[in-house]
């Protein structure tokens, strides 16, 4: 499994709800069957703004517009992840699924009762709750 560095989005749409990407269920991927925020791994040589694009392209087929830097973290298990936050005014019908199970808009509540939501994620939304949903 790939470690380093990490850009990722917390996309948060009109109705106040959070896309999350359940992840494929490979052994060989991090955080295999999990809930996330879209994003991934930075190449080398690449700018933490054109990762995060080329991954929310890549992933949901959506161009990110104006993201706002929340904070950088160490995820635990290697990775330095860069957390954006940005809106998002798109319908799922709207998205193109290209990598994961799935995706689905959330409340903060419903996040909370999730099965398959990694800690890390779990303590960034109490963290930053307020930042997010100002």
């Amino acid at each position: 499994m790939q470690r380093g560095k990490v850009a990722s989005v917390v996309f948060v749409n009109n109705d106040k709800k959070i896309l999350l990407h359940l992840r494929d269920d490979k052994p060989d991927i991090q955080s295999p069957n999990t809930w996330g925020f879209i994003g991934g791994h930075i190449d080398e040589g690449e700018s933490v703004s054109d990762a995060l694009k080329r991954e929310v392209k890549e992933e949901i087929n959506f161009d990110v517009k104006n993201p706002v830097l929340v904070t950088k973290f160490d995820d635990c298990v290697g990775n330095d992840v860069v957390v954006y936050l940005a809106k998002i005014d798109s319908r799922l019908d709207e998205l193109e699924l290209n990598e994961g199970q799935k995706i689905e808009f959330f409340s903060f509540d419903e996040i909370m009762k999730l099965d398959r939501v990694p800690k890390v994620i779990i303590d960034f939304l109490n963290e930053f709750k307020e930042k997010i949903f100002e």
